[in-house]
């Protein structure tokens, strides 16, 4: 198949190891427009690796319209994006303008070249007139030229000029208003891939006539694919392609002389059939060759060379050609990397976007808020109203509503309970009270907290605890009330006795200490549900013991713990898990949302190919990630605001330390999130892959981070994973802040900023660097 491309009658490109060109032949008195040179471009790897474009060679002159013909898949789209710089070759020399593009000196991306891909790659959520301006800005044009511009595309397109959004057009008006974006700034180099499809023949052939005119009087070089191939007789020269190769390249009326036929059409099907022989196994490619000449014949009929081959550098070709190495300035870094036109026009772009799509943008602002309250409302409180199974043998078939108080004094005769003391008599002793010390307990158990349920049986009362109807069951003996008597009486008779410096040791029987044992089986499958009902029962007896005691006139001190609780350093001696968790929920919360708006907005915009014309237009991988950081940054100090004041304010979450380190840490986790939503959106390529990438990225923080239990907690080799992770200083930070009231000069405070904003500048450099190799 080389000699398709190799006969004598095409031009001739190859390349020597230095990929140079040398032998120039007989030099034009004009350089062309196009140069293409042995260029393969291929997609793939390995077994599937696919050539779009194999060996392939053509010229085009300058102020000349060039049509390119040839079935879908034949590389038609992959050469003129190679043509605009949005493609790099694998080997081979492309020249725009006698540079390459991309290269330090090309306008091409940029202002030299006007392109119109096959889809439409216009945003649907701009009027035509928006979208106009929007690529006016890119090409730094003045307002005034841009008006005049759009006033005259939209007269001569027949496009409406009301206030029409680009997605309520038809499908006819969308492919003009893409051509229009194309013609806007009066380019240099005009590459139209299929414009005319779907247009109504008049204003079809109203542009062809447009561009020969435009052609003419500009000298505009204008490069059109058309299914339409009858239609390509207007153009100056036309090119045949099949499987990526050059079948012939003369002007229209050449081709049909030499082949002798009426319509390109035919010619077309004529040299594809010959071509195809080729391709059937036995075939002598000598005896299709000659055949084939006459279509690839590119020489006038007078025998003087054509106008393409007065316009051509010969190179010495190898049979195989060298993979030539891509510098810098073919990977996009020696293009202009920033322009403030253009990153106003970005911007413009962004917002414009964001405020037609109203709905989703206040959802945006509602749903952090939702997320807060939900938290503050739902997470940290107290549990309250859980059963409790209750047998109480001493008074069994009746629910405790009344009880006696009393002292329990300790005398030589025993237990006794003091009434009354009627004032110059001695004491009235009564007898020991009834069998009610269950009830008096049961009394002091919080209702809000614990529902006590009543049961005479207590095995029936133990199938309710296992199967789920009540959080557990308490026991009291028929003798509860005795024994504990009884305990008492022992241990407080041997206190009163070392009092007296009599030694004498407490000897309490194993029956009476299980009996006077209140006895409490729980459900702890839930460990907060377990401990606060254990808490709950303990702070029961500990204020039972106190009324007990004060009763008496007993200092309650004598038999507590030897230890106090003084004023905490920090926080107070009820501390509440809302109160642990919030700095992490903030910071999760700002972090996160960030993440999803910035990743699946940017992948949207990928995906439809609505950056392809901007990348074209010249704008850069910085441009575009700046613009997108600036105006996701406007929306995040919204939503990260909602939250500290729903937290703060709303919900009075404590905030002792300086709150403008509050906000600063807050806005800057936010950032780091808008960061990690770029390196998303340039890894992935839809939207499922975006959420999958952040809902996998989301839980694994949560729970290494220190948001929801202490790192403490944690397998020491676990917590080193914990520390790289970006939230984890931050959320120690914002709760050294929060509930200690630290400062910036605190280390742990100062950590969190620093590690923050490391995080920022490390995930912004990567998603630069994704971006520009994806490109």
């Amino acid at each position: 198949m080389e000699d398709c491309n190799e006969s004598s009658m095409i031009p001739l490109y190859s390349k020597t190891h230095n990929s140079a060109m040398v032998d120039s032949v007989e030099m034009p008195d004009e350089e062309p427009a196009i140069q293409v040179a042995n260029v393969y471009k291929s997609y793939g790897r390995g077994s599937k690796k696919t050539h779009a474009l194999k060996n392939f060679s053509m010229s085009i002159p300058k102020g000349k319209i060039y049509g390119l013909l040839g079935p879908s898949g034949c590389g038609k789209t992959t050469l003129l994006q190679c043509l605009a710089g949005k493609l790099t070759v694998d080997t081979g020399q492309v020249l725009v303008f006698g540079s390459r593009p991309n290269s330090r000196d090309s306008m091409v991306p940029g202002p030299a070249i006007g392109y119109m891909p096959q889809e439409l790659a216009l945003y649907g959520e701009f009027t035509i007139k928006e979208t106009l301006k929007y690529f006016g800005r890119l090409y730094n044009m003045t307002t005034e030229k841009v008006k005049e511009r759009t006033d005259f595309l939209l007269d001569f397109l027949d496009l409406p000029k009301k206030w029409v959004l680009i997605m309520n057009l038809s499908g006819g008006q969308q492919r003009r208003a893409s051509l229009a974006v194309a013609l806007l700034h009066e380019p240099k180099l005009i590459v139209l891939d299929e414009p005319t499809v779907g247009v109504d023949p008049i204003l079809r052939q109203t542009i062809w006539n447009h561009l020969v005119y435009i052609s003419a009087s500009t000298h505009a070089t204008i490069i059109i694919t058309t299914h339409y191939i009858e239609e390509a007789r207007q153009a100056h020269m036309v090119g045949m392609m099949r499987s990526g190769l050059l079948l012939a390249e003369d002007t229209p009326a050449n081709l049909l002389n030499k082949l002798e036929m009426d319509s390109l059409e035919n010619v077309f099907l004529n040299l594809c059939r010959k071509d195809g022989e080729l391709d059937k196994p036995g075939s002598s490619q000598d005896d299709v060759q000659g055949n084939l000449e006459a279509g690839r014949n590119s020489v006038s009929s007078n025998g003087q060379a054509s106008h393409v081959d007065q316009h051509l550098v010969q190179i010495k070709s190898n049979r195989s050609p060298s993979r030539r190495r891509k510098s810098k300035c073919d990977l996009g870094y020696c293009s202009n990397m920033f322009k403030l036109h253009r990153m106003q026009a970005l911007l413009v772009k962004n917002f414009i976007r964001m405020w037609r799509n109203l709905g989703f943008l206040i959802f945006q602002f509602i749903l952090p808020t939702i997320q807060v309250s939900l938290f503050c409302l739902a997470i940290g409180r107290d549990p309250s109203g859980m059963s409790i199974a209750v047998v109480n043998e001493e008074m069994p078939g009746s629910i405790c509503t009344t009880w006696d108080e009393g002292c329990l004094i300790f005398g030589d005769t025993g237990p006794t309970w003091v009434g009354d003391w009627v004032e110059g008599e001695e004491e009235v002793m009564v007898p020991a009270p009834s069998k009610n010390y269950s009830c008096r307990f049961l009394s002091h158990i919080d209702p809000e907290v614990l529902r006590l349920v009543y049961f005479d049986d207590y095995d029936e009362a133990y199938e309710t605890v296992r199967h789920a109807k009540n959080w557990g069951l308490i026991h009291f003996n028929s003798n509860y009330t005795e024994a504990l008597l009884d305990r008492l009486t022992t241990i407080g008779g041997t206190i009163m006795a070392e009092v007296s410096g009599i030694g004498v040791a407490a000897n309490v029987h194993e029956d009476t200490i299980y009996n006077s044992t209140i006895h409490i089986n729980l459900d702890m499958t839930n460990q907060q549900v377990g401990y606060s009902i254990q808490l709950t029962l303990a702070e029961a007896f500990r204020r039972f013991s106190e009324e007990v005691l004060a009763s008496c006139n007993i200092d309650n001190t004598t038999t507590s713990p030897p230890m106090k609780f003084e004023t905490p350093v920090y926080g107070n001696n009820e501390p509440t898990f809302t109160e642990f968790m919030a700095p992490g929920v903030i910071l999760s919360i700002t972090f996160f949302m960030a993440v999803g708006l910035t990743s699946i907005s940017f992948i949207i915009e990928r995906r439809e190919g609505l950056l392809d014309r901007s990348w074209i237009a010249g704008v850069t991988s910085l441009e575009v990630m700046l613009a997108h950081v600036v105006a996701q940054f406007v929306v995040m100090v919204m939503q990260a605001s909602l939250v500290l004041i729903f937290m703060i304010l709303v919900f009075q979450v404590p905030a002792r330390g300086p709150i403008v380190w509050v906000v600063s840490l807050t806005i800057l986790q936010g950032t780091c999130g808008m960061a990690f939503g770029l390196v998303i959106s340039a890894l992935c390529d839809t939207e499922n892959d975006a959420i999958q990438l952040a809902l996998g990225s989301f839980y694994p923080n949560l729970l290494l981070s220190g948001i929801i239990w202490p790192l403490e907690g944690m397998p020491k080799e676990l917590r080193y994973i914990s520390y790289v992770l970006p939230q984890t200083f931050a959320c120690e930070s914002m709760r050294g802040i929060l509930s200690r009231g630290w400062g910036l000069q605190w280390e742990l405070v100062y950590l969190g900023f620093l590690t923050t904003i490391i995080w920022t500048i490390i995930l912004l450099v990567l998603s630069a660097v994704i971006l520009r190799i994806r490109r």
